[in-house]
């Protein structure tokens, strides 16, 4: 293959790259929008369910009912890990795991890992600690997956989600969310109601409790991706520009490669005049 062929061709290459770079952070930014939507729902949804908990739970007191979510609590503490699937984040899974190893290894925490790329991370270091890895189907999970996860977790005393945190477009930090405090109290307002309760009180204190703690969990889930999403739209941008650049550098190198084949051509045709 000739050089100007060899460059014609890596050329293409680049202008798909470019292509493929450009599709990826249009469907990150389509992606991002649909997550704050999710976000927002997610918000209202906990406010509910935590103002409906909280009524419970001043009915159970006035009623000297104890709470059986913290009648389960074991006394230990667990420490979960959110990273994705797949990668093209720019590095912020790899930052997450580091700083959660940082974090926990010298902690007696139980520790759950979640996501391939948490999986990939601590099987390249040497005697990590014991951890329990869990991949999802996808990076949110699904109804059952969510459930699943809860339940592992529900009767720790402390339960701590180390995740990606959306701060700006341009800026995710690393966050670490404690699930064990308690919900904002509703106002005095809110528990001026007349009621009658079905099933008994008990009962509705563990339903509304797990509900809750299956908001706050999905919630972390939700800003992780939030998260994720808006640094693979930085890296996907970066990445346009940089094959931009090499498109425009590969255009020289065929101009110049052209302009030298002509001045060639041009020379020969000389010489044959001059013999």
């Amino acid at each position: 293959m000739s050089k100007l062929k060899t460059l014609e061709f890596e050329l293409d290459q680049y202008k798909t790259l470019q292509l493929v770079t450009g599709a990826l952070g249009d469907i990150a930014g389509m992606h991002l929008k649909k997550i704050r939507t999710d976000i927002k729902h997610d918000q209202d949804y906990f406010e509910e369910v935590s103002q409906i908990y909280q009524l419970i739970k001043t009915i159970a007191s006035k009623a000297n009912v104890a709470d059986p979510n913290i009648k389960l609590k074991n006394g230990k503490s667990i420490a979960v890990l959110i990273t994705s699937n797949s990668g093209l984040y720019g590095g912020l899974d790899r930052d997450l795991c580091r700083y959660f190893v940082n974090q926990t290894e010298n902690q007696p925490y139980d520790r759950i890992i979640i996501g391939k790329a948490a999986k990939d991370f601590f099987s390249a270091l040497k005697n990590p600690a014991t951890y329990l890895s869990v991949i999802l189907k996808q990076d949110e999970p699904d109804v059952n997956e969510l459930r699943d996860l809860v339940n592992k977790v529900k009767n720790y005393s402390r339960i701590l989600f180390f995740h990606s945190k959306f701060v700006t477009l341009l800026n995710q930090e690393i966050a670490v969310s404690d699930l064990t405090k308690p919900a904002a109290k509703t106002s005095a307002k809110d528990n001026q109601f007349d009621y009658i309760l079905e099933p008994e009180v008990r009962k509705m204190l563990s339903f509304f409790g797990t509900q809750l703690l299956d908001s706050m969990v999905h919630s972390l889930f939700l800003q992780a991706e939030l998260s994720r999403t808006a640094a693979r739209m930085i890296s996907m941008d970066q990445a346009e520009v940089s094959t931009e650049d090499l498109v425009n550098k590969e255009k020289s190198l065929i101009i110049h490669e052209f302009k030298n084949r002509i001045s060639l051509q041009s020379l020969d045709v000389l010489n044959k005049i001059k013999r």
